[in-house]
């Protein structure tokens, strides 16, 4: 290279110029030069003599300006590499670059700028991939006095920002002489619409340890490539046993703490009707406070314990969870409270409440913010209405879900791994909705359920969030122990078809425990909360039948289930307009696809899906065997 410079400065002669392009041409061999330099050497070794004069004699030309220039403005003249060549370096030495510069060609430019920007981020990550492939960052925020990092998409200014702050721009100009500057809007473009960039991928920002899939639990503060989560500690870590040194002692300690912070709440199994059992015993324990009921709700208070441990192991598990629904029979029963204690345990603040919008295009995009922002579960509150969202029933069926986002066109693919928790006030839902709910249960049996007195901890929000670093100890206990025993699947869990994984991982763990009731009041809230369900239960006999397993549509089932004595409609338990034969079948094919679709049902003892059967018009379903 040496040698070629000292050639260089000097007015070449034909033979010194042919060994100046046999000397560039190796040195492009070695990937010293790229781009336009090295395609014009490329170019110039089929010219004639003279061509190649006219071309060395323009790099020479430019590299005495530069050095006029450098004298001019009292700067460094660029070094002998950067003159000869104009172009930037290539491989490793690209990513080490100390800048873009603005002599170089566009192409050359985003080459260098790419390499930079994946050397920079990978020794401090900055930037990342999201759940949906788009560019986001994490971001601090203080509401309310709490600190909370979260997910945020990178908009065309953030991202130009980004890149700003990780690799420099450099123009050399006869005014202004060598000045950094913004990046090109062409590059920080080609650079956003490149998707071959090496970033990692981020999910969820949390701030206490998740189990990989393969049962680590990594305490350290920072990114984890096995979890794609990024971890920022709130609170000094109480390890728990490893895998492998889990007690029962460990076991029984973890189970009484989790109890503890439950203990005062109204728990009920009983759906329709009153609940009989007292919320205490006549027993005053030795904190000297009433001791609790535990037959009272049993089920209700195992779910509570069976949605904190789905809300640490998204990593354990795969395929969607099933939502959990809150429900009391009176205003000021503690469902917020109860919301505040999952809040609290997992994310370390009271929950944020979050109103169910009204049209099914909000619910769709709320979904799409709130899980791309990395929240780690949804909590809708305080549902009055009765719920028929096909977005929210699609988000708890699927592995993934496509949602728009707020204020744009696109519908991103992302996993549906955080569950979704609903409280309502004798809230109802569509048939579909309750097959997918995990059912918790709240009644003080007091006609003004606000004067209940005689609370253990007092503020509750502030002990629970003091006894915080104990709870997540608790759970991460219970997960060892799980694993210590080999991942066992559980025996006693009622079977609920949609979520074979979230049954394996969230029933294994608590019966690896000795804690049992997971699910074991979900006849009492069926028998009790959905009236359409023996209509429609009907309805599926009727069509398997008459139709098995072959597909059918609208029209069909309409003609075939119409009184043979009236000549109508037959089935009471869907109401339709029979002055109208058309509109009474696009009733029954909306009907048909917004409650009975994606549904499990048994039919004598054998469990089927009513599934799509085609994609095109007249729609077809038929019944699918799902289990024997």
């Amino acid at each position: 290279l040496n040698k070629v410079i000292a050639v260089f400065k000097k007015k070449p002669t034909d033979k010194a110029l042919v060994a100046i392009l046999k000397a560039l041409a190796t040195l492009a061999e070695a990937s010293v030069i790229v781009g336009s330099t090295l395609d014009k050497i490329r170019k110039a070794a089929h010219q004639p003599v003279a061509t190649l004069r006219k071309q060395v004699d323009a790099w020479r030309k430019m590299y005495l300006e530069s050095c006029a220039l450098a004298a001019d403005t009292g700067k460094s003249r660029p070094t002998d590499e950067e003159c000869l060549y104009f172009s930037p370096p290539l491989g490793a030495s690209a990513a080490t670059a100390p800048c873009v510069r603005g002599e170089w060609d566009h192409q050359d430019q985003v080459r260098v700028a790419k390499a930079i920007l994946e050397h920079k981020n990978r020794e401090q990550l900055r930037i990342y991939r999201g759940a949906d492939g788009d560019y986001v960052r994490i971001v601090r925020k203080v509401v309310n006095k709490v600190e909370q990092y979260i997910i945020e998409e990178l908009d065309r200014d953030a991202w130009a920002h980004e890149l700003g702050a990780m690799i420099e721009y450099r123009k050399t100009t006869q005014n202004e002489g060598d000045k950094g500057r913004p990046l090109p809007e062409a590059v920080v473009a080609e650079l956003r619409g490149d998707l071959t960039l090496d970033l990692s991928r981020l999910i969820r920002v949390t701030d206490v340890p998740l189990h990989s899939s393969s049962g680590t639990l990594r305490v350290e503060p920072g990114y984890d490539p096995d979890t794609e989560t990024f971890l920022v500690p709130g609170f000094a870590i109480r390890m728990p046993p490893a895998v492998g040194a889990v007690t029962e002692a460990h076991v029984r300690q973890a189970e009484d703490i989790l109890i503890e912070g439950l203990r005062d709440f109204p728990f009920s199994d009983v759906f329709t009707g009153k609940e009989l059992l007292p919320i205490y015993t006549d027993e005053i324990g030795a904190d000297g406070h009433r001791v609790p009921n535990w037959e009272r709700g049993m089920g209700s208070r195992v779910n509570v314990i069976g949605c904190l441990i789905d809300c640490f192991t998204p990593n354990l598990r795969t395929g969607p969870s099933p939502s959990y629904h809150i429900d009391k029979p009176k205003m000021a029963t503690g469902a917020g409270y109860l919301a505040n204690f999952i809040s609290i345990v997992r994310d370390g603040r009271r929950m944020v409440p979050t109103p169910l919008p009204k049209s099914e295009e909000e619910i769709e995009k709320r979904i799409t913010s709130l899980r791309l922002a990395g929240n780690n579960f949804i909590m809708w509150d305080n549902i009055r209405n009765k719920v028929e969202s096909e977005s929210l029933a699609l988000y708890e069926t699927g592995d993934t879900y496509q949602g728009r986002k707020l204020g744009e066109s696109s519908s991103p693919i992302f996993p549906t791994d955080v569950p979704m928790i609903y409280t309502t006030n004798n809230g109802t839902f569509t048939s579909e909705h309750y097959r997918r709910k995990v059912p918790i249960r709240l009644d003080a049996s007091k006609a003004k359920p606000r004067e209940r007195t005689g609370f253990k901890y007092q503020p509750y929000a502030e002990k629970m969030l003091s006894m915080r670093r104990d709870f997540v100890w608790a759970i991460h206990v219970l997960i060892n122990n799980w694993l210590q025993r080999g991942r066992p699947a559980p025996q006693s869990v009622p079977h609920f078809a949609t979520y074979p994984e979230w049954m394996s991982v969230v029933g294994g763990i608590l019966e690896a425990a000795g804690i049992y009731g997971l699910l074991s009041n979900m006849e009492n809230y069926l028998a009790g909360k959905d009236d359409d369900l023996d209509g429609e239960n009907d309805l599926i006999e009727r069509i398997h039948s008459t139709f098995g397993v072959s597909a059918f549509t609208a029209r069909e089932i309409y003609t075939a289930f119409q009184n043979p004595f009236t000549g109508k409609w037959g089935i009471d338990s869907v109401p339709l307009d029979l002055q109208n034969e058309a509109k009474a079948i696009r009733q029954l094919s909306d009907h048909i696809g917004a409650n009975l679709e994606g549904g499990t049902f048994d039919i004598e003892g054998t469990e089927f899906k009513l599934a799509q059967a085609n994609n095109r018009s007249p729609k077809q379903w038929s019944l699918v065997m799902i289990t024997g």
